[in-house]
């Protein structure tokens, strides 16, 4: 199928080698393999049917490959070993049953896809100084990955945006009179004056009696209850035990200098500082540059082993803490356990994301105590088992009385700046009626008004005191008429009165220039949305069980025996 592809591959290296760098920790992965990603979940021999036709496990198979690769050509990186994957919540097994949908609907709608077509997206996907057997050799059989596989997935994948674009079309049939309108509304500024009502201008103001402040400690006592708190056992595989194996990797890259020469120069010299803010030489920058690939390289080592561990854990006839203990002993590894933590912040003695806390304080039953799930750290990788939980206590009153005057001296300026807010905008109210300008009943009231930055509907970037907060400025003033002011509106910081000076008009000669690029756009939204809504029923119409599963108990199938355990439910 690349035949003809293949006639024009005498190119250079420079764009692969681009693209090694910026994937240098997935290309030296110990854990490569097809099917890995999103959970290390395997897949059930249950896995439904769209319009009534069965769903293979090689369906299922290649739409996970695709999948993957999908996210590797998005972010340079496997989802497996990103980070950004684990933030945004992306789903391989998930992502692959969306993927399957789509590509039933491709069938039934006959899309069909040429081989020049195939041949000419590959091309551009990968440029022209990129040879396709290196990029099959380099970047896809590292994981498992073949040159069909990237065939296919090209196929598909412009089968879909077809599909796309026939099932939005309803969305692109906009007039030119609702764009025009659109755009008005969405481009027109607002010229508005503010007054502010901060809580810390009314601090000074509120005295503290004793009475006062136990009689609102009472109404309040829940603010200060202590959250239940919880100590967990745990096991660090550190990222650092394996750098000598990540230094001996990359002595089998020859070219690896000018690498990172190539990362150096495509980043501004003044962004590589030391420790005290000082640019660093080029040396110097080239070998921090190289030190933080070499600790990114060595986590998926430290998750390997940590996989390892857990899956021998796994095995045991009970999962308890002891057990836990007990294997980390037999295995030759230290068990810690940290300080006590609750949910919302976490432990502070090892560096981890929220998902760890998250983690332990699903485990309340002391026979599943162990989180099979594997948590990465700043530092490297964790296995835990839950060691305690602390219950919730109220504190003594004496014990905090010091932050109980600090919240209730915050709760009683904040009722100063309301009641000020409301005095001032039930004058301006009254003043405006009347004949009065604005300005004349700001002086009166011996406040200050602040003239803000125009704003529009549209606006994403507009410079505004710290305590208010755009999209809410925004709707309050679109539903306000020019000469008007708003009702005092609470903000994080206390709250403000919004006077509406006038409806600016809109530049029609930016207007016109700016109509053919917002109304591409207008149509391709509305194309997507038709789409979303077309593509949610036929969800919905799909028997295709779990397409968020909660349980670890599904995953691509694999060429081996999957090292990270499921969870147990």
């Amino acid at each position: 199928m690349f035949g003809t592809f293949r006639k024009h591959q005498n190119w250079l290296w420079a764009v692969i080698i681009v693209v090694i760098v910026i994937s240098f920790v997935i290309y030296f992965s110990p854990n490569v393999g097809p099917g890995r990603g999103g959970g290390g979940r395997r897949v059930s021999s249950e896995l439904g049917s769209i319009d009534g036709q069965p769903i293979t496990i090689q369906d299922y198979y290649e739409a996970s490959r695709e999948t993957q690769l999908l996210y590797f050509l998005n972010f340079q990186k496997w989802p497996d070993n990103d980070e950004r994957a684990r933030q945004m919540g992306f789903d391989v097994d998930n992502e692959a049953k969306m993927r399957l949908i789509r590509i039933a609907k491709i069938k039934a709608e006959k899309i069909a896809i040429s081989d020049e077509t195939v041949g000419e997206l590959a091309r551009r996907l990968l440029g022209p100084k990129v040879p396709l057997d290196a990029f099959v050799k380099e970047i896809l059989a590292p994981h498992g990955l073949t040159e069909q596989d990237f065939e296919r997935f090209l196929r598909n994948d412009a089968a879909i945006q077809q599909l796309g674009s026939v099932a939005g079309l309803t969305g692109r049939l906009i007039p030119p009179r609702e764009i025009e309108a659109s755009y008005r509304d969405e481009h027109q500024e607002a010229a508005l004056d503010v007054v502010l009502f901060n809580t810390s201008n009314y601090l000074s103001s509120v005295t503290v009696s004793e009475p006062a402040l136990l009689a609102w400690y009472s109404n309040n006592a829940a603010l200060f209850r202590v959250a239940d708190k919880a100590r967990v056992c745990f096991v660090e595989f550190a990222a650092s035990n394996f750098l000598a194996e990540v230094d001996k990797r990359l002595t089998e890259i020859t070219n690896l200098n000018a690498q990172l020469e190539e990362v150096y120069s495509k980043k501004d010299p003044e962004s590589f500082k030391d420790d005290d803010g000082k640019v660093l030489s080029k040396a110097a920058a080239i070998e921090k540059i190289k030190n933080t690939e070499r600790k990114h390289m060595a986590m998926p080592f430290a998750e390997k082993k940590a996989n390892e561990f857990a899956g021998a854990l796994y095995d045991e006839k009970q999962h308890r803490v002891e057990n836990l203990e007990k294997l980390a002993t037999a295995q030759g590894y230290k068990t810690r356990v940290t300080a006590p933590f609750d949910e919302e912040n976490g432990p502070q003695d090892i560096k981890v994301s929220d998902e760890f806390a998250r983690t332990a304080f699903a485990l309340t039953n002391k026979d599943e105590a162990i989180a099979f799930k594997i948590i990465r750290g700043e530092e490297g990788c964790y296995v835990f088992a839950l060691k305690e939980i602390i219950p919730s206590y109220a504190p003594k009153f004496e014990d905090i009385r010091a932050k109980v005057v600090e919240r209730y001296r915050f709760a009683e300026a904040q009722k100063l700046a309301r009641q000020a807010g409301i005095v001032f905008q039930t004058s301006a109210t009254n003043g405006l009626a009347h004949g009065k300008t604005f300005t004349q009943v700001v002086t009166e009231s011996s406040l200050k008004a602040t003239a803000l930055p125009p704003i529009s509907r549209g606006a994403r970037d507009v410079e505004l005191p710290e305590s208010l907060y755009l999209p809410q400025v925004k709707n309050v003033a679109f539903g306000m008429e020019p000469g008007k002011a708003s009702p005092y509106i609470p903000s994080m910081g206390g709250g403000y009165v919004l006077y509406l000076r006038s409806l600016l008009p809109i530049d029609e000669t930016k207007m016109k220039a700016d109509l053919p690029q917002y109304a591409a756009t207008i149509r391709g939204q509305r194309q997507n949305e038709a789409y979303g809504m077309w593509f949610r029923r036929e969800v919905e119409r799909a028997d295709v069980p779990a397409l968020r599963p909660t349980s670890r108990s599904s995953a691509p199938p694999r060429q081996a025996p999957p090292t990270r355990p499921k969870q147990r439910s």
